[in-house]
């Protein structure tokens, strides 16, 4: 591990270890702490996947279109503060911030598709299956839960376009780590797959959370996607390379 990479992981890692912490203490939650540390999480991400833009030749861009994808989302959970401490209100359930959320998701799916050039041929119709499959669980779930519902199915169907995405997006991770033909790449892909799992399953979580009660579910849901973070920092910095290859 060159000396760059030790310094970008012992920052992440202190970062993480003070998360974790606030998040297990229920007086630190209770002041936000964690989110606080989740935000430098987040921000800490970041500006590493766009320093990885840099460092890495070939896949310069996949990493650039990753960064761009996490930049975007900041600004929209910074937009998305400010509005609830101006305003005092909770931000709605669908709102226009929703346009950089989904941004986010275009640039990542151009990342795996353009630049790693996943998928090809029959894993169009594999793409298409997860994500029909996604819908009809994302519907499921819904009339399962109807009569507790607060939404109407078209308002939470909006919502749930988010964990839907997050399922193609896995299976694309999937398949780069499983076809992958460059060995040094597949434990990247590998962890980044396991960081769209967390972030997916978060996801799954505040969509079925809106359903029922949200503050019955909201803790495990703060807990995934920091987590996806923490993965993303660990394919970013190739922690899982053997000390050999390096």
């Amino acid at each position: 591990m060159n000396k760059k990479v030790r310094v970008w992981a012992n920052t992440g890692t202190i970062i993480a270890a003070f998360w974790l912490m606030t998040f297990l203490v229920p007086e630190a939650r209770e002041m936000m702490l964690d989110t606080l540390f989740s935000f430098l999480l987040g921000l800490f991400v970041t500006a590493l996947l766009w320093w990885k833009s840099a460092q890495e030749g070939p896949l310069a861009l996949f990493w650039r279109l990753l960064a761009s994808g996490w930049t975007i989302a900041l600004v929209a959970n910074v937009a998305w503060g400010v509005y609830e401490l101006a305003t005092g209100r909770t931000l709605p359930y669908i709102s226009l911030l929703d346009v950089l959320y989904l941004a986010r998701y275009a640039l990542l799916f151009v990342a795996f598709i353009r630049v790693l050039g996943i998928p090809g041929g029959r894993q169009w119709l594999n793409l298409i299956t997860v994500l029909a499959a996604a819908f009809a669980l994302a519907l499921g779930l819904y009339f399962a839960s109807a009569p507790a519902a607060h939404q109407s199915s078209t308002l939470y169907m909006a919502g749930a376009v988010y964990p839907i995405l997050d399922m193609g997006l896995v299976y694309l991770a999937l398949e780069g780590w499983m076809q992958s033909p460059d060995d040094l790449r597949r434990p990247v892909l590998g962890v980044l797959a396991l960081a769209l799992m967390s972030y997916g399953t978060a996801n799954w979580l505040n969509a079925y959370g809106h359903l029922i009660e949200w503050t019955a579910i909201s803790g495990l849901a703060t807990l995934f996607w920091p987590i996806s973070d923490i993965l993303t920092a660990v394919a970013a910095l190739d922690l899982l390379r053997p000390p050999e290859e390096e």
